[in-house]
């Protein structure tokens, strides 16, 4: 999907928004918000 949307002359990008103890990945594509990966804090701090 995303090579087609290139060749639509879309750029993809990501943004991160921390919001509390969470780190949320989203895209968003026209109207359209996409959640990709949402993250706990303390997962962040696990080795």
């Amino acid at each position: 999907m995303s090579t087609s949307l290139f060749k639509m002359g879309l750029q993809l990008k990501t943004f991160l928004l921390v919001y509390k103890k969470y780190r949320i990945m989203y895209r968003v594509i026209g109207d359209a918000v996409f959640i990709l990966r949402i993250i706990h804090g303390a997962r962040i701090l696990q080795v």
